[in-house]
């Protein structure tokens, strides 16, 4: 589960799950929101609820998102068609409409899951089963593979996020644990030991129990562990 809270920055942070809070700045101030309502999230005015949602439901809001624009909630208010919100002090926050330009594959989930099975394939066989409430972990007595999947092509910067939990679960296993980005769309796909992951996360001193991810494509880089993933990256040909 996710759970998105407005109390304070470090929770901003969260709710913000598509973006970095540098970015929720921006787009804050970018829509009119004064220095003075920003600092009121801090002190926990203007609260909102706490909501929690499955992973599969997560996968589906961060499939309809804009990168570094759009939030769990502005997505939801677009489906819900509810328009702007006030925010109580004359500024209104709009839910962006998704630009013409971003590619729409058709059934998107459908070339998604057929992306990771071929993957699970290729690098571990047929003896994988699905762990637990986590629609893309997978196991076997070896072996514990956690997918992310980005399936736009209209973006250098493909964007994930490891939940407090599903990284937990990485951590505290005695197999190899491995973090598997893709993007399949471009049939490719970073495969990263979990142990290289948790060392450079140490090293640059990442604090939050989330692992926030904007992957540039183009150089191979993680972006906020400042990490060149290049050696990781494969490709594999659907046709």
């Amino acid at each position: 589960m996710a759970a998105y809270v407005f109390q304070d920055w470090q929770k901003v942070a969260i709710i913000d799950e598509f973006t970095s809070l540098d970015f929720l700045k921006k787009y804050l101030i970018k829509h009119n929101c004064t220095v003075q309502y920003i600092k009121e999230f801090k002190h926990g005015r203007n609260a909102m609820p706490t909501i929690d949602i499955e992973e599969d439901v997560y996968e589906a809001l961060k499939g309809m998102a804009e990168p570094f624009i759009d939030t769990p909630s502005t997505v939801l208010r677009r489906l819900l068609k509810l328009g702007k919100y006030n925010t109580g002090d004359g500024s209104n926050i709009a839910a962006p409409a998704k630009p013409a330009s971003r590619v729409t594959l058709p059934e998107p989930e459908t070339r998604t899951r057929h992306f990771v099975e071929r993957v699970l394939t290729t690098e571990f066989g047929r003896d994988l089963q699905r762990r637990g409430r986590f629609t893309y972990m997978f196991e076997n007595k070896n072996d514990l593979v956690y997918f992310q999947n980005f399936n736009s092509s209209a973006y250098d910067v493909a964007w994930y996020r490891i939940t407090p939990a599903a990284r937990e679960e990485l951590q505290k296993t005695t197999r190899d644990a491995y973090l598997c980005l893709t993007v399949p769309v471009e049939q490719e796909y970073y495969l990263i030991p979990f142990t290289d992951v948790a060392q450079r996360v140490k090293q640059t001193g990442w604090q939050r129990p989330e692992l926030e991810i904007n992957l540039d494509r183009v150089k191979s880089t993680w972006l906020q562990l400042k990490w060149d993933v290049s050696q990781y990256k494969k490709h594999l040909s659907m046709s």
